[in-house]
C-alpha cells in the first residue's frame, strides 16, 4: 500500500493524492490490518508557510491522521493522481463484499466526565462505499468532521474517499456530482454556501443516492443548536458587566452554520439588531436587549489566524469601549486574543468550535470560552445516517448536536480531537 505520514504543517504542500494512515487507531480496535482514505487535496490548498501555520493549528498533535478500513486491503500503487477531482485514479477494487465487524458504534464525549455515546448500526450492504465532499479541509471544525467520518467508515469496513474543495464553489459542486457519476452509494458534504449544491441533490434524488450535509435543512442533516453558546456567552458577559457591555462580532464565510451561529447569537443578545434572523430569541432569562450591544462585525473570509488577528486589532482600535468580542469559530477568537494581547486590552473572548489550540488559550488565560458541538460525532452520525438511508430506502429524521461550554473550570477535561477519532470501541 502507497502511503505517506507527514509529520510537520511545511510537508502538507502536497503534489500527489494523499494516504493518511493512523496505526494508533488499528491497535485500539485490535487489528492488524492498515487501512486508508484517499485525501484528494486540490491545487488550490497546497499554498506557503502562512497556511501551513493554519493547519498546524487544527490538531495538538504532530502527525495527522485520518483513518478507513478497507477490507480490500488493495496495495495497489495507483493512489498517485494528482488530480483533485473524484474522477482521480481509484485504488479499491470494484463493489467489494463488505465484512462488517460492529454492530454499534461507541462515540467520544467532548469531556471526559460525559459518558460514552452507543449507537446502534444496520447491516452494510455489499459494495457500499462513500465520499465526502469537504469545502476547507484545512479549517480545524470540518478536519475534525472528516476525521469522524473517516473512523466510522473504518469501523464499518466502508471505502471512503475524501476530497477538499478548497472554498472553491463550482470545484465542490463538480467532485459532488462526479461521484454520483462513478456510482458511489451516499455521497456527504458540507454546504460552502446555501443553494450550492441544489443541483447536485437534486441529481442525487433522480438516481436514489442518500446525501447527507451537515448544517443544511436538507432530509438527514446533521446540525447544532447555536442557541446554546449564544445564551452562555450572554450569560458571561452580564455577570462580569452586570451594568451593560458593548463588543464585537468577529465572523467568517457565510456558510450556512456561520449564519446561524450569529443570528442565533443576535438574538439573544439583541433581538432589535436582528430583525431578519430565523432563530429568535427567548431562552435567556432576563432582557439582554437593554445591557448587551453589538458595535460592529467584521468577516475573516480567509478564515486564517493572521488575518482574524489583524481584523481584531481594527475593531479594537476603532472601538475603545469594546468590552468582548464573540467569534463564530475559534481561528477568530485565537486572532481575537494575539490582537487584544497587543493592544493591552482585558476582553472578553469567545469561540466556537472547541479545537485544541482554543482549548489551549483557555487554559493559558487568552480566550475566555469556547463551544464545542463535537464535530467529530457530526461526521460519525453522518454516516450512520447514511447507511440507514440506504438500508431502509427512507432518509432518517435530521438531527442537532448540542454545545458543551469549555471554560478554564472544565478545560482540563477536554478530550483531544484525535483521541475522538480513535475512540475505543466495545
Amino acid at each position: 500500500m502507497w502511503m505517506r505520514s507527514y509529520q510537520s504543517s511545511d510537508q502538507l504542500r502536497v503534489s500527489d493524492e494523499v494516504v493518511l494512515n493512523s496505526i494508533a487507531a488499528d491497535r485500539k480496535l485490535g487489528t492488524k490490518k492498515r487501512s486508508k482514505v484517499k485525501i484528494l487535496m486540490s491545487k488550490r490548498a497546497r499554498r506557503g508557510p502562512s497556511h501551513n501555520r493554519r493547519l498546524a493549528a487544527i490538531s495538538a498533535t504532530a502527525v495527522i491522521a485520518i483513518v478507513v478500513l478497507a477490507a480490500c486491503g488493495d496495495s495497489s500503487p495507483n493512489a498517485t493522481n494528482a488530480d483533485s477531482s473524484p474522477n482521480a485514479t481509484s485504488s479499491e477494487s470494484s463493489s467489494p463484499q463488505i465484512s462488517q465487524a460492529v454492530t454499534s458504534i461507541t462515540i467520544a464525549p467532548i469531556l471526559t466526565t460525559q459518558t460514552p455515546e452507543v449507537v446502534q448500526v444496520p447491516p452494510v450492504p455489499a459494495g457500499t462505499k462513500m465520499a465526502f465532499v469537504v469545502p476547507y479541509l484545512s479549517e480545524g471544525g470540518q478536519f475534525s468532521m472528516a476525521e469522524g467520518v473517516a473512523y466510522a467508515a473504518k469501523l464499518l469496513n466502508i471505502p471512503l474517499t475524501v476530497v477538499d474543495s478548497a472554498g472553491d464553489v463550482s470545484k465542490q459542486l463538480e467532485q459532488a456530482n462526479g461521484f454520483l457519476a462513478q456510482g458511489y452509494s451516499a455521497v456527504l458534504g458540507i454546504e460552502l454556501f446555501p443553494g450550492t449544491l441544489d443541483a447536485f441533490y437534486e441529481a442525487a434524488a433522480a438516481i436514489n443516492v442518500p446525501t447527507v450535509t451537515m448544517f443544511s435543512t436538507q432530509p438527514a442533516s446533521v446540525g447544532e443548536n447555536p442557541l446554546v453558546p449564544g445564551t452562555d456567552a450572554a450569560k458571561i458577559i452580564q455577570q462580569k458587566f452586570p451594568n451593560g457591555a458593548e463588543g464585537l462580532i468577529l465572523s467568517n464565510t457565510q456558510a450556512p452554520v456561520i449564519i446561524g451561529r450569529e443570528a442565533a447569537f443576535r438574538a439573544v443578545v439583541d433581538t432589535s439588531q436582528c430583525s431578519g434572523c430565523e432563530i429568535k430569541g427567548g431562552n435567556f432569562p432576563d432582557d439582554p436587549s437593554s445591557n448587551i450591544k453589538i458595535l460592529a462585525e467584521e468577516r475573516n473570509l480567509t478564515e486564517m489566524p493572521d488575518t482574524a488577528r489583524t481584523i481584531a486589532a481594527d475593531m479594537l482600535q476603532k472601538y475603545p469601549d469594546a468590552k468582548f468580542i464573540w467569534a463564530t469559530n475559534d481561528v477568530g477568537a485565537m486572532g481575537a486574543a494575539l490582537a487584544a494581547e497587543a493592544a493591552g486590552r482585558d476582553i472578553l473572548i469567545f469561540g466556537m468550535n472547541g479545537a485544541p489550540t482554543a482549548v489551549a488559550d483557555i487554559l493559558a488565560g487568552k480566550v475566555t470560552a469556547t463551544w464545542d458541538s463535537n464535530q467529530n460525532r457530526m461526521g460519525m452520525l453522518a454516516v450512520i445516517q447514511a447507511l440507514n438511508w440506504l438500508v431502509s430506502g427512507t432518509p432518517p429524521d435530521s438531527m442537532l448536536n448540542e454545545f458543551t461550554q469549555i471554560t478554564e473550570q472544565n478545560a482540563n477535561e477536554y478530550v483531544q480531537w484525535t483521541d475522538r477519532a480513535q475512540w475505543p470501541q466495545g
